[in-house]
């Protein structure tokens, strides 16, 4: 100021040079000690604001005066240009910043290169330090998009230049940036392996890209542990895809089992790799693995079934097999495919080899099942392979299916039981003949010998199943063609092999013969044919000797069977006309020596031939009885033929029901006969009741035999009966009326007198018939006498107990039927006697009956009090009492007072000991026990931080069911109620005689509002200016992992309130700038709390840039605010957008909110300026401006 009021002048510019050097001398002391702490962008600023000022005042100097200063000033420079790269290599996010440091650090270099070589080493070392960082930093970034080899190349140049940097530092310098290099060159190299593993054509490839890996291996283990995890697991997902890819190359050549190993040795590890990943990452990386493990097993497939010789080996490969099809099946499904196929033919090798080792040992249908199931899948494996590859397995499974057939043929054969199994043999056959067939010539020969030989004994059985059930002529002819067809292909056999199967085959014969007899004897009618089947019986004979001698017995016995029916036949004939004794003796010669072949028979076959020799023999008897019944004259003659009778009706009753009937009438003739002449004998002369029941046996039987026979016949013979029974009746009627002691004798005489009395009027009419009529007459008043009499007795007996209404309605129904019955039959002093009993007994009855009587209650609802039972309406009783649940009959005295529940029952008894019904009343309506006490159950018994939902139950009979709270109200209860606070739940019930339960208890305590722990929300911002607002909210987090949000029962407080103060709805209002904590605490647990640290600013200036001060018309510029902020102590400066702008010249230069400046049309001449001004927006006292220079 003292200079500029000089004069102008030489010496007033030589006082201004000396006040420049001096003001350049304390700017460069300045400098240096600003330069000795810099902090902040800020305070770089600040500096170079000094440098660049200072260089313009040494700039105005004498250039011989400049040098020494700009020397030090560009020291300064130099420093503040290291300071400067230290604070923007901390935070360097773009490549952008890396190349401005990277210009910073170049503009250095000149610098320091500018000055003397002994002052450059400490600071260049200070440059390279920051280069190092800057080139970490550079590495860092470009490490995160890698996408060629070339980029790969530019990063490891950087990194090798960085470390010849590094190795020129102090050696205790150099450790952690080389450990900040390694790890550039770790990612490097992670994503060096994860592109060259994307095309690996050779092993070389695999070798070198685990070179890269196992290098990569040695720098992360020379890392601090902590740091090593997440790197270790990219490089494991690098050498977990060479192993993918090495296992790709290898399995396209394994020739042994021994590459097999390696290569499973391989996946192994590569598996333990995968599963040391985290779970997101293993599934597409396990699946390629998969698909390795899948080509190595169908390799592995392929080499064991080359050499399969047990079950073993199957069941291994088997083994393998599956575990390859679920490995198959977890891949995308149109991976599946191709690997299925090799698979399929994998298994079809092994069910190849399989099916030749069980066919070897086949003993049951089960396992030819096994077998066929096998087969059956092979085939529609094979089905499913290209048409080309078929043809070779398919010939390999017709050979197991001839095999399998055969043995099945051969077990099948074994039990055949029916033409259905015969039907089911032959298809066997049929299918395999056609199988054989398709073979090559050569091969087919033995197994056509051995279905042969099957079908020779399928036809052999086949013979055995028809011979069975020969029914007709044509069905011998089918079968002779079988037996016929059978020689032919028994003699196609080696000759050894033909005379077992020719002995089953004449066995099949003789069979046939038997049968054919059989047929042939059931149609005799003529002695020729009797000799026409001997003929064939003597053939088959012929056969059956031929045979070894134990195969004899049962053909043999056949054969005496056609013998046995032919001789029955024989009989049957001669049978027909016999006239004398001597054609009986005769016939009966053929049955004896009939009867001699039959008991030859086992038992069991007996039975029918027997039969048809008895009805041979029955008939002769018939004969024999008929000519004997012709001249009866004694006894004697009545029991020879009787006996005749006898032992035919023995034979007779021993056929079938169905052929007895005929014979069994013939038989009845001859018996009846003999019976009328039985009987005539003896009615001449009775003498007692076992005579008369003798005859009448007689007589009985010979009507049951009359009524069986066509009613044609049976009038003369029951005309004879019928007189033998008069005759008879009327001696037993004698007889018994002299000795009658029973109402039974009496019915049972007049009995006899009602039937003897229609015999007599059957009679012709006639004297006999009339002296017939008088006697029964006699005999009839006597018994009518006797009867009244009895009939009076049995009412007197009833009389005597008259203890039922049932028993007396009976006595006196009785009575009234006696009373007719004396009134109509007698006469006289018998029917009074009589009369004077019946109206004795009448007496007893008219006293007898009593009425019911009526039960009464005087509380009918349900009570818990006693009810009182009154007993009415007892009449005449003569005993009234009453009885509870069954117990002993009281008298009835007064009510009856009832404590409790039970049957009351009644009844009157008469003097007679006559009992009314029981009448009864059940008391139910008394109850004195209280419902249960009820049970209250919460749906949880978890710490919940909500609510507990209790049910209450087990009510009993309770009619009213209320529950309480904390010993509030009681309130009803009808559902689940739902309970928000700890407390103790009460409940009872009531039922409908008003007893009360006790009082059910459930003490609630897991219901926790409480958190376990709260967390203020971190807000968007934790710097913010005075006056402003903040809301804050709380998280709660609950022992049982409930979170609420936000979480309401706080209490907020400031640390200092003279900075923020904060209310309780957790809102914060700046006061004024420094650092503020703001505490919350859970309202019911003041020792639950959180807090966060917030910083209040005060803006106290702005600053303006704007990127372009001088604009022509048309252009624009951006202009930027940064406000100047005090915390506390702490000055900072950030951007600011809270700004209302405006222009000084609005119709030259506009400024939108954004602070973009537009110059309009501007045509003048000259320049002018143009002030733009940037207002706070909360407080107009403090803006900023900014000239901008406008011209055409």
């Amino acid at each position: 100021i003292i200079i500029n009021s000089l004069p102008a002048g030489e010496e007033r510019d030589a006082l201004q040079r000396e006040v420049n050097i001096g003001q350049a001398n304390v700017n460069i002391a300045h400098i240096g000690l600003l330069v000795q702490n810099i902090t902040t962008i800020g305070e770089v600023n600040n500096i170079q604001s000094i440098i660049d000022q200072t260089i313009v005042l040494i700039n105005g100097l004498p250039e011989e005066a400049r040098g020494p200063l700009l020397e030090k000033v560009n020291i300064g420079q130099i420093n503040v240009n290291i300071a400067h790269i230290g604070l923007l290599v901390q935070n360097i996010t773009t490549i952008g910043e890396v190349n401005n440091i990277q210009s910073i650090i170049d503009q250095t270099i000149v610098l320091i290169n500018g000055l003397p070589e002994y002052a450059r080493g400490p600071l260049l070392e200070k440059v390279y330090i920051g280069q190092i960082n800057v080139n970490i930093a550079h590495i860092g970034m470009l490490v995160q998009n890698i996408t060629t080899i070339g980029e790969i190349n530019n990063i490891q140049s950087i990194i090798d230049q960085t470390i010849v940097l590094i190795n020129g530092l102090p050696e205790s310098d150099r450790g952690p940036l080389l450990e900040k290099v390694n790890i550039g060159q770790i990612n490097v190299n992670i994503a060096h392996i994860g592109l060259l593993v994307q095309n690996i054509t050779t092993i070389g490839e695999i070798n070198n890209i685990q070179s890269i890996i196992d290098q990569t291996i040695v720098l992360i283990n020379g890392l601090p542990e902590g740091v090593r995890g997440p790197l270790l697991e990219k490089v494991n997902i690098g050498q977990i895809n060479v192993n993918i890819a090495h296992i790709g190359l290898l399995v396209q050549n394994i020739t042994t089992i021994g590459e097999i190993n390696n290569i499973q040795s391989i996946i192994d590890q590569t598996i333990v790799l995968i599963n040391g990943l985290p779970e997101g990452v293993r599934g597409p990386l396990l699946e390629k693995v998969n698909i390795g493990q899948i080509n190595v097993n169908i390799a592995h497939i392929g080499l064991l079934v080359q050499n399969i010789t047990t079950i073993g080996e199957v069941n291994n490969i088997q083994s393998i097999i599956d575990q390859t099809i679920v490995l198959i099946n977890g891949l995308h499904e149109d991976a599946r495919g191709p690997l299925l196929e090799k698979v399929n033919i994998g298994q079809i090798n092994v069910n190849i080899a399989h099916i030749g080792l069980l066919v070897q040992n086949i003993t049951t249908i089960g396992e030819v099942n096994n077998i066929q199931s096998i087969i059956d899948q092979t085939i529609v494996l094979i089905n499913e392979l290209p048409e080309g590859v078929r043809g070779p397995l398919l010939e390999k499974v017709s050979i197991g299916q001839i095999n399998v057939n055969i043995a099945h043929i051969g077990l099948l054969v074994q039990n055949i039981t029916t033409i259905g199994e015969v039907n089911n043999i032959q298809s066997i056959i049929d299918q395999t003949i056609v199988l054989i067939n398709g073979l090559h010539e050569d091969a087919r020969g033995p197994l056509l010998e051995k279905v042969n030989i099957g079908q020779i004994n399928v036809n052999i059985a086949h013979i055995g199943l028809l011979v069975q059930n020969i029914t007709t002529i044509g069905e011998i002819n089918n079968i002779q063609s079988i037996i016929d067809q059978t020689i032919v292909l028994i003699n196609g056999l080696p000759e050894g092999v033909r005379g077992p199967l020719l002995e089953k085959v004449n066995i099949g014969q003789i069979n046939v013969n038997i049968a054919h007899i059989g047929l042939l004897v059931q149609n005799i009618t003529t002695i020729g044919e009797v000799n026409n089947i001997q003929s064939i019986i003597d053939q088959t004979i012929v056969l059956i000797n031929g045979l070894p001698e134990s195969d004899r017995g049962p053909l043999l016995e056949k054969v005496n069977i056609g013998q046995i029916n032919v001789n029955i036949a024989h009989i049957g004939l001669l049978v027909q006309n016999i006239t004398t004794i001597g054609e009986i003796n005769n016939i009966q010669s053929i049955i004896d020596q009939t009867i001699v072949l039959i008991n030859g028979l086992p038992e069991g076959v007996r039975g029918q031939l027997l039969e048809k020799v008895n009805i041979g023999q029955i008939n002769v008897n018939i004969a024999h009885i008929g000519l004997l019944v012709q001249n009866i004259t004694t006894i004697g003659e009545v029991n020879n033929i009787q006996s005749i009778i006898d032992s035919t009706i023995v034979l007779i009753n021993a056929l079938p029901e169905s052929d007895r009937g005929p014979l069994l009438e013939k038989v009845n003739i001859g018996q009846i006969n003999v019976n009328i002449a039985h009987i005539g004998l003896l009615v001449q002369n009775i003498t007692t009741i076992g005579e008369i029941n003798n005859i009448q046996s007689i007589i009985d039987r010979t009507i049951v035999l009359i009524n069986g026979l066509p009613e044609p016949d049976r009038g003369p013979l029951l005309e004879k009966v019928k007189i033998g029974q008069i005759n008879v009746n009327i001696a037993h009627i004698g007889l018994l009326v002299q000795n009658i002691t029973t109402i039974g004798e009496v019915n049972n005489i007049q009995s006899i007198i009602d039937q003897t009395i229609v015999l007599i009027n059957a009679l012709p009419e006639g004297e006999t018939k009339a002296a017939l009529k008088t006697k029964l007459e006699i005999l009839q008043a006597k018994v009518m006498v006797a009867y009244a009499g009895f009939k009076v007795k049995m009412l007197e007996e009833m009389s005597l107990d008259l203890t039922t209404k049932e028993k007396v309605e009976n006595t006196q129904a009785f009575l009234n039927e006696v009373r007719d019955l004396v009134e109509q039959l007698l006469e006289g002093n018998e029917k009074s006697l009589l009369i004077k009993r019946i109206d004795e007994v009448q007496s007893k009855i008219n006293i007898a009956i009593v009425e019911e009587p009526v039960i009464g209650v005087d509380i009918e609802g349900p009570t818990n009090s006693d009810v009182t039972v009154t007993i009415d309406n007892w009449g005449n009783a003569a005993i009234k009492h009453y009885r509870i649940d069954n117990g002993e009959w009281k008298e009835y005295l007064s009510p009856i007072i009832m404590q409790q529940n039970g049957l009351v029952e009644a009844q009157s008894i008469s003097a007679t000991g006559y009992l009314s019904g029981i009448v009864s009343i059940r008391i139910d309506n008394i109850d004195k026990i209280p419902p249960p006490i009820p049970v209250i159950t919460p749906n949880t018994t978890a710490p919940t931080s909500v609510s507990v939902t209790i049910d209450i139950t087990n009510w009993g009979d309770a009619q009213i069911k209320k529950y309480r709270v904390d010993g509030g109200g009681w309130k009803e209860y009808t559902s689940p109620v739902v309970i928000m606070d700890n407390g103790l739940i009460e409940a009872v019930g009531v039922d409908a005689a008003g007893n009360s339960s006790g009082i059910g208890t459930l003490r609630i305590d897991n219901i926790n509002k409480t958190p376990a722990s709260i967390k203020i929300n971190e807000p968007d911002e934790k710097i913010f200016r005075v006056g402003a607002k903040l809301q804050l909210a709380v998280t709660a987090t609950f022992e049982n992992g409930n979170v609420i949000f936000p979480y309401e029962q706080i209490t907020w407080k400031s640390s200092n309130s003279s900075i923020a103060k904060v209310d309780q709805n957790g809102v914060v209002t700046a006061l004024k700038s420094g650092t503020v904590t703001i505490y919350a605490s859970d309202s019911k647990n003041n020792k639950l709390t959180s807090s966060i640290s917030l910083r209040i600013s005060q803006l106290i200036s702005l600053y303006m840039d704007v990127d372009k001060s001088n604009l022509r018309s048309g252009e624009t510029a951006s202009a930027k605010v940064y406000g100047i902020f005090l915390s506390g102590n702490y000055i900072f400066y950030e951007e600011y957008n809270d700004v209302i702008w405006s222009s000084s010249h609005p119709e030259i230069i506009q400024i939108d909110q954004n602070g973009l400046i537009k110059v309009r049309n501007y045509n003048k001449s000259y320049s002018t300026y143009v002030t733009v001004k940037a207002v706070d927006r909360h407080n107009s006292s403090i803006y900023c401006t900014k000239q901008v220079s406008v011209r055409k």
